[in-house]
């Protein structure tokens, strides 16, 4: 398959209720390249993303595994923040432990937001965004 293809199975895939997409090169019987795609999904959106799979991919057969996932308890919060004298609203995933913040991080989609509304890259987005969430937060 092609990357262009590669890239519209893991939008169709994660449109279609997987919650999260990984490919991996592998190497298959008699030396045959190959793309390995796993998916995270919850019970209910299997047999749509199994659809999408063989749709799109042409592939001959899907293994499917069940598994337990811890989370992390956390909370999404909404941190006004001021970078180069403009005004942002950054929402962070914060893991506490009773009131003690043990780490955040900022939506991936909001610092996106941040680097192209300042013309930046998106790891200048996170230097200049992360001391800011640290500060609001009390965090050392």
């Amino acid at each position: 398959m092609s990357g262009e293809v590669i890239g519209l199975v893991i939008d169709k895939l994660i449109s279609n209720g997987a919650k999260d997409v990984t490919v991996s090169p592998a190497i298959t019987k008699k030396g045959r390249p190959a793309n390995l795609i796993t998916v995270i999904c919850d019970a209910s959106t299997v047999n749509g993303l199994i659809d999408i799979l063989v749709s799109e991919t042409g592939t001959l057969g899907v293994r499917v595994r069940a598994s337990n996932r811890y989370v992390v308890p956390r909370i999404l919060v909404s941190v006004p923040v001021v970078i180069h004298g403009k005004s942002f609203t950054v929402r962070c995933k914060i893991a506490k432990d009773n009131d003690t913040v043990k780490h955040f991080k900022v939506e991936s989609e909001d610092i996106k937001s941040v680097s192209e509304s300042l013309d930046i890259s998106f790891k200048d987005a996170v230097d200049l965004i992360s001391p800011k969430i640290k500060e609001r937060l009390h965090l050392k």
